[in-house]
């Protein structure tokens, strides 16, 4: 899912200590004949979510692709082969395949690998300069810069898709609609729920039971039944997707993790626990939201209690009473009881995230980069990215627009904020969703719903029934 889900701060430090080792023996007066050129390991793609793709044969772009490697924290590394083969080593391919991956990093220009050879199922950056070494330095400079990671290339960005909307009849109606990072989900009122966006084995095939709360995350969802247990599907390498016995009033989805709260109060979380962020500390909730690497809980008394990662501050509340909170990747918003909004954390690269409008509102959902919210009078507004950063072939970073802060009129009921999408409901019941829709998340299904939930690359919501569908 775009930079969001890799893990990169961790490994700053040593892969700025590794590129500075590298450059050292690359640049020195030991005669290349006699140095060993670095071998391509063995990738393991298996649960990874970014490749990184080389010429193997052309030593500083290898150099530069373990590097790159170490800062996205995979150890997925393929060859690229024969620059001047435009089609990818078949054993390659075969790893490209590989479910849990989203993101691509091309090492070194089109000479070195041609844009022929980027598969268009996943999102494709490139790591390239003048040259060789540029190319290297680039890769040196996101090692103790992560905002400095390359950018997606803009001849490869995925279609973005103005406000679209379910049917009009009152067969195609919704309850809820959720939005995630390139997926969403509905609950419809037979309490079935439908997903619809990126699609990988089992993420957007949720159990035809019935309902009554849905919740897309990057990689995963994760649905409350009627008799409150909570069911998961998709990806699961993180344990994300294998949620505690007991009964539970919601559950929400996040990242690598997910949240539930029990019929007692008490908040569970489960799945990756890097940075704490499914580490509970003790005490009673009202409600639990699941972001990027941490979470957030309402209390009783109306204050909120966040925990972990808190690199950006997403993770330290305001004092003060609150009716909601909502996290998102590396920020988070809450609702006061005069319906004001308050935001934390980062404010991304200028997106402007936590600077909420002033005015009335009666529920806020954050996404990876912008924040959304309702207004009393049932308007919506969003706010933060309304675009996205490319590089162009020539180098130059340019900011393509993908509208995922730009709701269309109308009356709405729910909203909900994914990663590069939002998807709100209408009083009528139908769906409408804008921003990127490369992998379909802002094309809702037709049909009633009750709910649905947005997550990475694909959305789920509730049928009437009670039905999950995505």
């Amino acid at each position: 899912m775009s930079p969001s889900a890799l893990r990169v701060r961790g490994r700053r430090t040593a892969a700025a200590l590794v590129f500075f080792g590298l450059l050292a023996v690359t640049t020195s007066a030991t005669p290349a004949s006699a140095q060993s050129a670095p071998v391509t390991p063995a990738p393991r793609c298996h649960g990874e979510t970014a490749v990184v793709l080389v010429d193997a044969s052309n030593e500083p772009d290898l150099y530069a692709a373990y590097l790159l490697a170490g800062v996205l924290s995979t150890n997925c590394i393929l060859d690229a082969g024969d620059r001047h083969d435009e089609k990818l080593p078949a054993a390659t391919l075969a790893l490209m395949d590989t479910a849990t991956l989203t993101e691509g990093y091309a090492i070194g220009g089109t000479a070195a690998v041609p844009t022929g050879k980027l598969t268009v199922r996943l999102v494709w950056r490139r790591a390239g300069g003048e040259d060789r070494w540029a190319t290297l330095h680039i890769v040196g400079d996101a090692a103790s810069n992560p905002a400095k990671l390359p950018r997606v290339d803009p001849k490869l960005l995925p279609e973005t898709q103005s406000p679209s909307q379910s049917g009009d009849s009152a067969a195609d109606t919704f309850t809820d609609v959720s939005a995630g990072g390139w997926h969403s989900c509905g609950l419809r009122v037979d309490g079935t729920i439908e997903c619809w966006g990126y699609e990988v084995p089992r993420r957007t095939a949720p159990p035809s039971d019935t309902f009554s709360a849905v919740s897309a995350g990057s990689l995963h969802s994760c649905g409350l039944r009627v008799e409150g247990t909570i069911d998961c599907w998709g990806i699961n390498h993180q344990g994300q997707a294998t949620p505690p016995d007991g009964t539970f009033t919601a559950v929400s989805a996040g990242g690598g993790h997910s949240c539930g709260l029990r019929t007692t109060g008490v908040a569970t979380c489960w799945g990756s626990d890097d940075d704490g962020e499914a580490t509970v500390p003790d005490g009673t909730f009202i409600e639990v939201s699941a972001g990027g690497f941490h979470s957030c809980g309402l209390r009783i008394s109306g204050s909120v209690t966040c925990w972990g990662s808190d690199l950006n501050g997403q993770a330290t509340p305001p004092r003060g009473a609150f009716i909601s909170v909502s996290a998102g990747k590396s920020h988070s918003c809450g609702l006061r009881a005069n319906g004001a909004l308050v935001c934390w954390g980062a404010h991304g690269l200028g997106d402007g995230q936590t600077m909420s409008p002033d005015g009335e509102f009666i529920a806020v959902s954050d996404g990876q980069l912008h924040s959304c919210g309702l207004r009393t009078d049932g308007t919506l507004e969003c706010w933060g990215a309304d675009d996205q950063l490319a590089r162009t072939s020539t180098d130059e970073i340019v900011r393509v627009r993908d509208g995922r802060s730009s709701p269309p009129d109308g009356e709405f009921v729910a909203i909900s904020a994914g990663g590069e999408h939002s998807c709100g409901l209408r009083r009528d019941g139908t769906v409408a969703c804008w921003g990127n829709n490369g992998s379909g998340q802002a094309t809702p299904p037709g049909g009633t719903f009750t709910s649905a939930d947005i997550g990475g690359k694909y959305s789920c919501g509730v049928l009437p029934s009670g039905r999950i569908a995505c």
